[in-house]
């Protein structure tokens, strides 16, 4: 503001006064000095009024005396308007400083005038002032004001330095009012249209702009791809092209490069980039990798550091958006992985980050030379966050060959791992054994050591899925018997467990008659009550049944019958009620004993527990395949004689879909986006968009959100089953697959890609979407039946009346389907809008409903005409194609949505 001495001079003197009392009186006596000056008749000269207007914002900013800042206020507002209309750029500058920091409301319309005068001036210093003005302004009393502020930013005489202003001040108005762009339309083309101009300070105020676009019109913003990529190869391949001053710690523009590629990551999913621009892409990942990757961990300096880092990695994450090749990744992960040698913690982090991410991309062939890093990093650091972080990228990294490797080297370190992390380690040795295991018997003996681990508490669904392993493979049932009473629930010096305790009393009760030879009745029976007073109740209940099952084996054996009688009484004066209930009825079976019924119901009722089914277990197909599995005992398959159970056809059971399936799909029959499926875990939203101009292939972007609110959604697998692959009349890809870990309120996205090559599609032939997750440490399986329709692949045909009429005619030759559909009370209106939502387009009608539309395939397309009759609590449905046998299955679809809405 100049050397104005007047205002030292004044701040001297508040600052030489001893006591608040004296710094008031100053300044009351300041303020009746400069209201005097402001009235006086003679009229004061600009720099006057320069000098006594800072002289109140300094008391404003300074002063706690409310007397003081009420005058300060009511003083300044009568010369905000000379001020604002001065020519001389000080006093504007004081006047747009007064109206930043003192709330004149008196003075909002003349205030608004001035603004709007300034954006309207030829005055370039003037627009810089009215745009910073607006632009740090928190309130919606200039959004009258945007016009002006997009002519500033069209127009072609603005300098640079205007648009940057204008582009900035734009964003801020559109954060205050998101209704704007979406009002003006035709503005969005124009604004985009400055992401060519060669400025890279002009860009970098930009692109929040374009970043706010893609919420109203993505698809123009993706146009920009090619420029943006032309952009970043500028300032990563070729920056010494670029202007000194845009040099930052050796790089340029890093702003630039971390504001593009966050852009471009939120673009380029579900969009076909051109050939050029990926290579330009790519060649950007490459050169920014192999420049920066060692200069990050290495550089001394700590600015200049963080900067290559942040570089680096926001480039990193556009490299997973590319898709890149194996080669490209393990390069990537060479190089990031030398970064956690590096001093600085968030470096690290980061870097941890970076290599999860990219470890999701590829199955990295030599995943094995990483892991002793990784690990001593896991047992020696002292960041948890590190820890924790390592820990999810050693579960990344695992595969079914490092499997063995991975689980003894977790083993080892969870001694030294805190609670937490200990309970967090054992989920991923859970896991990963389940996904990957092929030898049974080290399953077994994984689960079981896990298992006896102190201090974590599992999920009933482990130690439960462990149990219909076993079950379901007969050469497991001696060998896990054996091992569990030998080297756990009867080693003395083997810390107690009651997960195990569980397994063993499933087990041996079933299976203990095997091992007899080895491990007696008698001690099975002694070992398994010995720990029932070591137990919850819960556990309690199961050794009862447990104790049953062996004495059932055994029932000449006085001596076991003794002591499960008397364990039995003992609990038949239970607090417990379920023990007391249990063991009274327990008591009762075997004081039934003696006649014939009563021994017919206790073998029935404690007969051998049948193999499990359920095709929810992965590990039950690769351990236990159907022909392998053991027969069950159960009193129905008994019954039946030799020759009936040889007439049984082996037919394929059909695995049920999921319940309440029907609501999503038949939802999304109608409408092209909404919710497909929820339960209390996942809540999925489906998009369906379709592809090109010949509307053949239709993108299904779906949404899904981890609802609950204790666990992530681990292993996040999305499959197509049930699919016709040889010569199907669908195709279907999955082309972006879901992150396999979708953390606690996060959202994971997969899209698949419907191409329709044949009409003759059936419903019967429409495949299912399988969805496989763990949470909680359970496994979780959904199968939903996709909501592909032949409906979806038909495009709206606008036709003349008699040119329908002409159509129709022609077409009576080829194919007709007519049904009529009870529907009490139904509509017009509802039925020409239903048409209209599912591709047909309306004809100009009289008494019937007409619509046509065009069915579109990879190979050609057919014309499809539908006529509906309204009658009384009825209508009659006539569909026609240009195609024998096509308007049967289209009617059918029609049909089948009709009749369960």
């Amino acid at each position: 503001m100049g050397n104005i001495k007047g205002l030292q001079q004044f701040i001297s003197d508040l600052r030489s006064k001893s006591s608040k009392e004296d710094q008031r009186k100053r300044i009351n006596l300041e303020i009746v000095n400069v209201q005097k000056q402001f009235n006086s008749s003679n009229g004061i000269s600009g720099y006057q009024r320069k000098k006594y207007i800072l002289k109140l914002i300094y008391i404003y900013l300074t002063s706690s005396c409310n007397s003081s800042l009420f005058d300060v206020s009511s003083t300044a507002q009568s010369q905000v308007e000379k001020l604002l209309s001065s020519k001389v750029y000080s006093e504007k500058s004081v006047g747009y400083l007064t109206i930043s920091l003192l709330n004149l409301q008196q003075e909002k319309d003349i205030i608004a005038r001035c603004v709007q005068q300034d954006l309207q001036s030829h005055d370039q210093e003037s627009n810089v002032l009215a745009l910073n003005y607006i632009g740090n302004c928190t309130d919606e009393s200039h959004l009258p004001l945007v016009e002006d502020v997009f002519q500033i930013l069209r127009s072609a005489t603005s300098p640079p330095l205007l648009k940057k202003k204008s582009a900035l001040t734009m964003f801020k108005l559109c954060q205050l009012d998101p209704t704007i762009l979406s009002n003006h339309k035709p503005w969005i083309p124009r604004i985009l249209a400055l992401a060519d101009e060669p400025d890279l300070g002009l860009s970098l105020a930009l692109l929040p702009l374009i970043d706010t676009i893609t919420h109203y019109d993505l698809e123009q913003v993706q146009q920009l791809i090619p420029t943006f990529a032309t952009k970043l190869n500028l300032l990563v391949c070729e920056s010494h092209k670029v202007s000194k001053r845009y040099i930052f710690n050796g790089i340029a523009s890093p702003w630039l490069i971390v504001k593009l590629t966050k852009l471009l990551n939120k673009i380029l999913p579900n969009y076909n980039i051109d050939v050029h621009s990926l290579r330009i892409l790519r060649e950007c990942v490459s050169t920014t990798i192999h420049q920066l990757g060692a200069f990050s961990s290495t550089h001394r300096d700590a600015q200049e550091r963080i900067t290559a880092n942040c570089v680096l990695f926001a480039i990193i994450a556009l490299a997973i958006q590319l898709d890149p090749s194996k080669e490209a990744v393990k390069s990537s992960f060479d190089t990031i992985i030398t970064l956690l040698n590096s001093r600085d913690l968030n470096t690290r982090y980061l870097a941890l980050n970076s290599l999860i991410s990219l470890s999701s991309l590829n199955n990295l062939q030599s995943s094995q030379k990483y892991l002793p890093k990784l690990f001593e990093i896991l047992q020696s650091h002292q960041d948890i966050s590190i820890r924790k972080k390592t820990l999810e990228l050693i579960y990344a990294l695992t595969d079914s060959a490092n499997l063995e490797f991975v689980t003894v080297q977790l083993f080892k370190v969870s001694n030294s791992l805190d609670t937490v992390l200990k309970q967090e380690a054992a989920n991923k040795i859970s896991i990963l054994a389940e996904r990957f295991a092929t030898d049974s018997k080290w399953f077994i003996n994984t689960m079981f050591r896990l298992l006896s681990t102190n201090g974590v508490n599992f999920n009933e669904s482990i130690w439960q899925r462990t149990v219909q392993i076993i079950i379901n493979n007969e050469e497991l049932h001696v060998y896990a018997t054996n091992v569990i009473v030998k080297e756990y629930i009867g080693n003395k010096s083997q810390a107690f467990s009651e997960t195990l305790i569980k397994i063993a009393c499933i087990i041996l009760a079933e299976y203990g008659y095997k091992i007899t030879a080895t491990i007696s009745q008698d001690y099975q029976f002694d070992l398994l009550a010995k720990l029932y007073f070591y137990v919850s109740n819960h556990t309690r209940g199961m050794l009862l049944l447990s104790l049953l099952k062996l004495y059932k084996i055994d029932i000449a054996n006085k001596r076991i019958k003794s002591k499960l009688i008397k364990v039995l009484s003992m609990e038949v004066n239970s607090i417990n009620s379920e023990l007391q209930q249990r063991a009274f009825e327990f008591l009762n079976l075997i004081q039934q004993l003696g006649n014939p019924q009563g021994q017919l119901l206790f073998d029935m009722l404690l007969d051998e527990m049948p193999a499990f089914t359920t095709g929810e277990n992965p590990l039950l197909q690769r351990f236990g395949a159907p022909g392998q599995l053991p027969k069950s005992r159960n009193l129905t398959q008994q019954t039946l004689l030799p020759h009936q159970q040889q007439q049984q056809p082996e037919q394929k059971k059909e695995i049920p879909l999921t319940p309440n399936w029907q609501q999503g799909y038949y939802r999304l029959f109608e409408y092209q986006q909404g919710v497909f499926f929820e339960n209390s875990l996942v809540k999925i939203i489906l998009r369906i968009k379709p592809q090109g101009q010949d509307r053949s292939t239709c993108l299904y972007h779906f949404s899904i959100l981890n609802k609950s609110s204790q666990t992530s959604l681990n292993l996040f697998l999305m499959s197509i089953v049930d699919y016709q692959t040889v010569d199907p009349p669908l195709v279907v890809n999955i082309v972006e697959i879901p992150n396999s870990v979708i953390k606690i309120g996060d959202r994971g996205s997969c899209t698949i890609q419907v191409s329709l090559r044949s009409p003759f599609l059936s419903s019967k032939q429409i495949p299912t979407l399988k969805i496989q997750f763990s949470s909680g440490g359970g496994f979780n399986g959904l199968r939903l039946k996709l909501p592909i329709f032949l409906t979806k692949f038909i495009h709206p045909s606008e036709l003349a009346l008699p040119v329908w009429l002409k159509h129709w005619k022609t077409m009576d030759v080829v194919d007709e389907a007519s049904t009529i559909i009870d529907m009490k009370n139904v509509e017009r209106d509802w039925i020409e809008r239903f048409l209209n939502k599912i591709g047909f387009a309306l004809v100009d009608q009289g008494s019937f409903i007409f619509s046509s539309g065009i069915l579109n395939t990879t190979q050609e397309k057919f014309g499809t005409l539908v006529k509906v009759k309204l009658m009384e609590d009825c209508f009659e449905l006539n569909v026609r194609v240009t195609k024998q046998g096509l308007a049967p299955l289209v009617s059918d679809y029609i049909v089948d949505f009709l009749k369960n809405v």
